[in-house]
């Protein structure tokens, strides 16, 4: 489950970093 959640930030992270 930590490894999804790690996952799971990391793409909201990338997310970010495009609307920005």
């Amino acid at each position: 489950m930590l490894y999804f959640c790690s996952i799971l930030h990391m793409s909201l992270h990338k997310l970010v970093a495009k609307l920005h």
